[in-house]
Parts: structure tokens; C-alpha cells; sequence
């Protein structure tokens, strides 16, 4: 009877075990990405876009590939260095942290509906828990290792990212508080305009996610319980005029593209589809086409996807230049086309689950982008031992809270339970969330041909952590 008994709660132990070790790699993650935080507040790392935002801080030029936002920031940044005598970059760093911290809070909130966590709590103490769970996954997004890095450079991509979670916030916060659906659509139409601002792929990825938010209202209009015309009525209204306030600050503060291509169809295809195969593709090619493109040029283009841009201006230039172009690439993709769409998925697949590929390809088991190296070495720059311990010790918590929470999903204790929680609240935020990240993903994926960036999934990267993170807090306390 003794050994049946022991048998019983071995099960327990190990997972109170599991649970402890839990907490103590995202204590160690917090601790380690502070010191971290504090250990390069006051350097910067050397991106080729800072040298251009600083310069375009001081010109407030932007052309079709820039936001004018950012660049004014800087500007605004500056002025508050220079009134308290400290340096711009910290001044910068510390306003990026700060919205990088109630974006990655009120995300949280978001997740977790208030109904969620009152079938095993009171409801007195249900908003303390949800807070209490909200600061803890901020600062798990705060202190992880991209996140922290990416708040400590002077590039849009921090700012973006936050502006794009917040705005994502307040669409979920308008499905599941109707008497205030007006005022948070409103306040997420305004983070929109921000997020368009800041970095131009983000005006389609808004677009996209607020077309997909309008199709969830009318098909779900049962369940909403609002007046039906009114709400999709306004929420067309609210989308139209923000995407009209963005072009229209964008034509009053956009200059011409000087030594880059237009951001159109033509140059996107050729980018997706003929980089790194052209040389492949030359001995396709018409005479008309190789009597201004030699082999060596070919072979020249294919050595780096930064040979684009450059080869794409100087193409279109020639008065055919949009036919040369877009034969090239009919050429290619008609001789090559499962390199061109297996690759085009596997870039995909990396921006939708980068939390994974970015520590695979940082431990080798996936190849080693230039994009992903370039990153850990400007993570790197200044403190590299401190660097690769706060990348492991990022890698195992975010793999142990993985490993729980499918534990939790295939014993059918968690995942179901969520969903019959949610099932007369409407809880429709997970379908707007999920369109974001495979809008974001095919954006990207379809636009360029160079190796997937970590720092254009972001927004992907931040959703999956708070998820993760959350959602295993909440069970621990159901569990409680």
C-alpha cells in the first residue's frame, strides 16, 4: 500500500519540480537581461539604418522605404538630451523600454479575459491575479534577450513592434467590452497611424488585420450583441480615415526614391523570385537582355541580396527597364519554381515561428542566415560572454514553457477549458491575433528574397512569448 501511495504522487513531485524550474530560469532570465539592459544602456550597436535615421533626424527627408515618425522622435529625443545633458541614444532606449512595457502589459490583459481565471478564483481577486500575471510576462518580454536588444538601438523596429501590439490590444479589448467598443477602436485606429508611420510594411499589415477584424464583426454579429450597421459602419469608417490620414502625411513628407527602386509589384517580384538565381537564369535570358546584363553581372548580383536595390535602379533607368525586369523574372520563376516557393516557405515559416528558428539557427541545428549572425554579433558587440549565457538562459526558459504548456494541451486540461470558458463571451481576439502573424509572415516572405530577419517578426516574436508566458501563469494559479 506504501509503494502505491508513492507511486501516486510521484507524478505531483515532478511536476512541482518542473514548476520550480520554471520560475527560477525566468527569474534568472529577468536578472540576467537587467544587467544585460544595464550593461549596454549606454552603447550602440552598429546597424547601417542608424547612420540613416540620425541623418534623416536632422533633414526630416523620408523617401517611400522610411516613416517620418521615427526620424521626428529622434528629434524630440535630442531635444530632452540636450535639456537634461544626457545622451540621445539613452534618452531613446529609455522611451522605446517604456512602450515596450505596456504594450507587452496591456497584451497580456488582451489574453486574458476576466472570465478566464473565475471558475477556480473569486471574482474580488480575479483582476489582481490578471494583473499580477500581466507584470509578470511584461517583464519576461522586457528582459528577453531580441526584445531587449531591439529596445536598445536606434532603428524603427522596437517602436513598430509596440505600436503594432498595442494596436492589436485594443481591437481585442473592442470584442469583448461593447459598451466601449467606440473608444477602443478609435484608440487602435491611432496606433495604426502610428505603426504606418513608423515603418510603411506595417500601413498593409494594419490594413490586412483591421479588413480581417470588420469580416469577424459581420460574421459573428450574433454573437456581439451590439446594433449590427452601426459597428461594422464605424469600424469601416474609423479604417478608411486612418489609412487616409497615413498617405496623406506620407505624400506631405515623402521626397523621391534616389538610389532605391519603387516600392511596387515589379521590384518585389524581381526580388522574391530572381535573387540568388540569376547567373542560373542568364542562359535563358534574350539577346536584347544580355546585351545590358554580362554574366559577370549575373554573377555579381547573386553574391549578396544588397546587390538588389542597386541593380534594380540601374535597370530601370533604361527606357525599357520595366520590361527587362519583369521578363527576368518570368524567366526565373518559369525554370525555377520550387526553388523559388520552397524557399518563399521557409521564409514563411521562420517569420511565423521565430522565437524557434532564431535560437535553432543561433545553436546551429537550422543554417546560419547572414541576417540572424549579423544580429548575435550586434547583440554581442560589448559584453559577449554576458550575451551568450542571457541567449541560453532565453532559449531554455522559453523551451520549458513550450514543453508545459503542451503537457497541459494534449492532457485536455487547459486548452479545452479555455474554450468552453469563452464559448458565449465571443472571445474572438485569438483569430485577429493569428491573422497578424500570417499577414506579417506573408508580407515579408513574399517581398524579399534575402534569408528571413528576426527583426522584421517581431511582432510575431512577442505574441508567442506573452502567449506562452500567460498562458502557462494562468494554469499555474488554476492549478493553485
Amino acid at each position: 500500500m506504501k509503494f502505491i501511495h508513492l507511486h501516486k504522487i510521484e507524478p505531483n513531485n515532478a511536476k512541482s519540480i518542473f514548476f520550480i524550474t520554471i520560475f527560477i530560469t525566468i527569474f534568472l532570465k529577468i536578472i540576467i537581461g537587467a544587467v544585460w539592459i544595464s550593461r549596454n544602456f549606454d552603447k550602440i550597436p552598429q546597424y547601417g539604418d542608424t547612420v540613416e535615421y540620425l541623418h534623416l533626424a536632422s533633414t526630416l527627408e523620408v523617401d517611400q522605404y522610411r516613416g517620418i515618425l521615427y526620424p521626428y522622435f529622434i528629434n524630440t529625443a535630442n531635444f530632452i538630451a540636450c535639456y537634461l545633458s544626457v545622451e540621445l541614444h539613452c534618452i531613446i532606449y529609455f522611451f522605446q523600454i517604456i512602450i515596450v512595457f505596456f504594450s507587452s502589459w496591456l497584451l497580456t490583459l488582451a489574453f486574458l479575459p476576466p472570465f478566464i481565471l473565475t471558475q477556480t478564483t473569486q471574482n474580488s481577486n480575479c483582476n489582481i491575479l490578471r494583473q499580477g500575471i500581466a507584470l509578470i510576462t511584461t517583464m519576461v518580454v522586457i528582459f528577453d534577450p531580441l526584445i531587449a536588444h531591439f529596445s536598445l538601438t536606434i532603428l524603427t523596429d522596437s517602436f513598430s513592434t509596440s505600436f503594432t501590439i498595442l494596436f492589436l490590444s485594443f481591437l481585442i479589448f473592442s470584442l469583448r467590452k461593447k459598451n466601449f467598443y467606440a473608444f477602443y477602436v478609435l484608440i487602435a485606429s491611432v496606433f495604426f497611424i502610428l505603426m504606418s508611420l513608423t515603418r510603411i510594411d506595417k500601413l498593409y499589415l494594419g490594413f490586412f488585420v483591421f479588413s480581417i477584424y470588420i469580416s469577424i464583426l459581420f460574421f459573428e454579429k450574433r454573437k456581439l450583441k451590439c446594433k449590427f450597421f452601426k459597428t461594422i459602419s464605424f469600424s469601416i469608417v474609423t479604417m478608411l480615415v486612418s489609412v487616409v490620414l497615413v498617405f496623406f502625411v506620407k505624400n506631405q513628407t515623402q521626397v523621391f526614391n534616389h538610389d532605391r527602386p519603387p516600392l511596387d509589384v515589379i521590384s518585389l517580384a524581381f526580388n522574391r523570385v530572381v535573387w540568388p538565381r540569376m547567373s542560373e537564369s542568364y542562359k535563358y535570358f534574350p539577346d536584347y537582355i544580355k546585351e545590358k546584363i554580362t554574366l559577370e553581372d549575373s554573377l555579381e548580383f547573386d553574391k549578396h541580396n544588397n546587390n538588389v536595390y542597386p541593380f534594380l535602379t540601374k535597370i530601370l533607368k533604361e527606357n525599357n527597364g520595366q520590361k527587362i525586369i519583369g521578363t527576368i523574372t518570368f524567366i526565373t520563376f518559369k525554370h525555377f519554381p520550387f526553388q523559388v516557393l520552397s524557399k518563399t516557405l521557409f521564409d514563411f515559416l521562420k517569420y511565423t515561428l521565430p522565437n524557434f528558428t532564431f535560437y535553432l539557427e543561433a545553436i546551429n541545428f537550422l543554417p546560419l542566415s547572414i541576417a540572424t549572425d549579423w544580429t548575435i554579433t550586434r547583440m554581442a558587440m560589448f559584453a559577449p560572454n554576458l550575451t551568450f549565457v542571457f541567449l541560453v538562459i532565453g532559449f531554455i526558459s522559453f523551451i520549458m514553457l513550450i514543453i508545459i504548456n503542451t503537457i497541459n494541451v494534449l492532457n485536455k486540461k487547459i486548452f479545452f477549458s479555455y474554450f468552453k470558458a469563452t464559448e458565449k463571451k465571443a472571445d474572438l481576439g485569438l483569430l485577429v491575433i493569428s491573422s497578424a502573424v500570417v499577414v506579417n509572415s506573408m508580407l515579408f516572405s513574399f517581398e524579399s528574397g534575402m534569408d528571413a530577419h528576426v527583426r522584421y517578426a517581431l511582432p510575431s516574436y512577442v505574441i508567442i512569448l506573452t502567449a506562452a508566458t500567460s498562458f502557462f501563469l494562468k494554469n499555474f494559479i488554476r492549478d493553485k
